[in-house]
């Protein structure tokens, strides 16, 4: 009897399973169909689907690190152990790294009701990629009820350059202020006043500190500490000059993701697992892995040091070049103008 019941079993599941070989997913994103034709799925349909696993991805972080935080249980079980036992896809680097040609679909995602349990994460997707209308379609779809207030606030802290006593940073204020600044600003103007109270306040009040790489000097400015990232990379690490400059040709720039999770990642040691997931190229994997370590790892060799004085280097260098600085939308950074147009970055070296 309990025999008869094993082999039916197995049978039954062995039905189901060459059942459902007629529309099993094949690789590449391909799926395949009854008569065994192949056919790729709807790009926007695929989007949504990583959109619906960067939500799942922060519940698996947020139940890794509950477990992580308990330092003598994470020292006994070590960070691989939990790594294994709440994965995470990298959805939201997976889309990143796709650069301007995903922007469309995130834009109609994001504007789209159906979609609403996605939108902040459409959101914080274009945050990384800096379309020039970012700033406009964010202040629409929050009048359009689609964004709260705390969302915008949110979004807006990550996005731009000011600190903790700016407006927008307060969720009762964030609205009024963006609504005046895109009514009396253009984008540069409203992203370089931002940039010259960090070159004015000192680092108690949103200012630059002297041992610490800033964010925002190296996302606006294209500058570790002082030192001008291209030129860095192109005499220290030509594989991650080599890797950014393809990188920003898609339209993204690749140390964008050194931040939540990969940054997490690269302090618990599984850098790698989590580029083996972003990057299907073994040298896309090497080129990034060492323009991380330049930008974020302190004791790697190829991790500019900072030296004295640095921040007034910066700050004059800022102040000499503030009335032609302009922002790039090809480099993703503001650069003195030079009376032309930035084409799509090649290997040629760009450091300015």
């Amino acid at each position: 009897m309990r025999l008869d019941y094993g082999i039916n079993s197995v049978l039954f599941v062995g039905c189901l399973f060459l059942g459902s070989c007629g529309n099993m997913q094949c690789s590449h994103g391909q799926t395949k169909g009854a008569g065994g034709s192949v056919t790729k799925p709807n790009p926007k349909d695929e989007v949504v689907l990583l959109l619906q696993q960067v939500v799942k991805d922060e519940e698996a972080w947020e139940k890794r690190n509950r477990h992580m935080s308990d330092r003598s249980l994470s020292q006994f079980m070590g960070a691989s152990f939990w790594y294994k036992k709440y994965p995470v896809s990298y959805a939201e680097e997976r889309l990143v790294v796709r650069g301007s040609a995903v922007v469309p679909i995130l834009f109609e995602i994001a504007h789209d009701q159906k979609y609403v349990d996605t939108h902040f994460y459409a959101w914080v997707i274009l945050g990384k990629l800096y379309p020039p209308t970012y700033l406009k379609e964010l202040h629409q779809a929050a009048k359009q009820g689609r964004l709260s207030s705390g969302d915008v606030m949110a979004l807006l802290t990550r996005f731009l350059p000011g600190g903790p006593t700016e407006d927008y940073w307060y969720k009762d204020k964030v609205m009024d202020w963006l609504g005046k600044q895109l009514a009396e600003k253009s984008f540069n103007e409203i992203v370089l006043h931002l940039l010259d109270k960090l070159m004015k306040e000192d680092y108690a009040h949103g200012g630059l500190h002297p041992g610490i790489i800033d964010d925002r000097v190296m996302r606006w400015f294209n500058r570790v500490y002082d030192t001008d990232l291209d030129s860095w990379l192109e005499a220290k690490t030509p594989v991650a000059f080599k890797f950014r400059r393809e990188q920003l040709a898609k339209g993204y720039d690749p140390i964008t993701i050194v931040s939540g999770y990969v940054y997490r990642a690269m302090s618990d040691g599984q850098l790698q697992e989590a580029l083996d997931v972003i990057y299907p190229s073994a040298e896309d994997r090497k080129g990034c892995q060492e323009l991380l370590e330049v930008v974020n790892d302190n004791l790697s060799p190829l991790h500019p040091q900072p030296t004295a004085g640095w921040e007034q280097r910066l700050k004059d260098w800022y102040w000499s070049q503030r009335s032609s600085l302009r922002y790039d939308s090809v480099l993703l950074r503001f650069v003195p103008q030079t009376g032309q147009t930035t084409s799509r970055p090649t290997s040629m070296s760009i450091s300015q």
